[in-house]
């Protein structure tokens, strides 16, 4: 089964939610070049397919976390698909743990949370020179490589199942906590 689904193709006893959304991601067209940002129908079908899938579908179940190693990562991941367009994985979080502020440059982010709570903080940076803001005191001038950004979403999620998703150019700075 883990082949088949590194292979792309849907692994032999997915379920039918599961089976929808590999049929929906392979047949769909790939973004034409330099294309950053998927179409809005096709994040909404994307969104849809995602809001039919829970943890039993990828046989993840809720005490997962607890299987974690203890000397080992609070983080746990598992690839179910990778590909040229697409990547599809699972993270699992103990209770506490958080995936820190980062971003996926010119990616469209889909989300799902399974069960539990998490908090998606997300950004959008302000990309202007900080010299452009002549005002701001000595203090709150920054590091080189480093940038302003505004807060998109601060959203809380759980404890049932929830979608969510990040845009290429918008709130593409994130954290999960």
């Amino acid at each position: 089964a883990a082949e088949a689904a590194a292979a792309g193709k849907v692994p032999d006893g997915a379920s039918p939610a599961l089976r929808t959304l590999f049929d929906f991601l392979r047949d769909a067209p790939p973004l034409s070049d330099g294309q950053a940002t998927c179409p809005p129908s096709f994040a909404a079908a994307v969104r849809q397919r995602l809001d039919n899938i829970f943890a039993a579908d990828l046989c993840i179940a809720m005490d997962a976390a607890k299987r974690l190693p203890s000397a080992g990562s609070p983080v746990g991941y598992l690839e179910i698909h990778a590909g040229p367009e697409m990547t599809l994985c699972i993270f699992v979080l103990r209770r506490g743990a958080q995936i820190p502020l980062h971003d996926h440059p010119n990616m469209h982010v889909f989300g799902r949370l399974l069960f539990g709570r998490m908090r998606v903080r997300s950004f959008d940076p302000d990309l202007a020179d900080a010299t452009a803001h002549p005002c701001r005191a000595q203090s709150q001038r920054l590091r080189p490589g480093a940038c302003w950004a505004s807060l998109r979403q601060d959203a809380e999620l759980g404890p049932a199942p929830a979608t969510y998703d990040l845009g290429p150019r918008s709130g593409n700075v994130h954290e999960l906590v």
